[in-house]
């Protein structure tokens, strides 16, 4: 999927993750925390339309099972 390769080109593990948002179009934006680091960052993900950003979202809250 493109956003698993897209976290882990950035070096983000999932279970960094904090958080996401949709932003306009297809964007998406995560909230991700580093090891050790006292603030968060945002990492702005692009999607080819809005329903594929909702989808990716959608994924990362998912719980493993």
């Amino acid at each position: 999927m493109h956003l698993d390769l897209t976290l882990t080109a950035h070096g983000i593990r999932k279970d960094s993750v904090r958080g996401a948002a949709l932003g306009k179009g297809g964007e998406l934006i995560v909230t991700w925390k580093q090891a050790g680091a006292k603030d968060t960052r945002d990492i702005h993900i692009h999607f080819p339309d809005a329903q594929q950003a909702a989808a990716a979202k959608k994924s990362l809250s998912a719980k493993p099972a």
